[in-house]
């Protein structure tokens, strides 16, 4: 989902370039994408892409890319 509005699938055509990952993005820039990412003002983390789809967006990257399979 878009980095920028979490109910929207990441796209290329998106105005924003902050709102997608491209393979050709080096680590630091992937890095700071992520960082910037739209999520909420709750301070925990919880699983409920309803009510904190950028929350959910982020988790679901992360555990895209987590070595430990979680």
């Amino acid at each position: 989902m878009s980095l920028t509005s979490p109910t929207t699938k990441m796209s290329k055509s998106a105005p924003s370039p902050l709102s997608r990952i491209l393979i050709t993005d080096s680590p630091s820039t992937i890095s700071q994408k992520i960082s910037s990412a739209l999520t909420d003002s709750q301070n925990l983390v919880t699983w409920d892409p309803v009510s904190r789809p950028g929350v959910s967006n982020l988790l679901t990257l992360l555990s895209s890319f987590d070595e430990h399979g979680r």
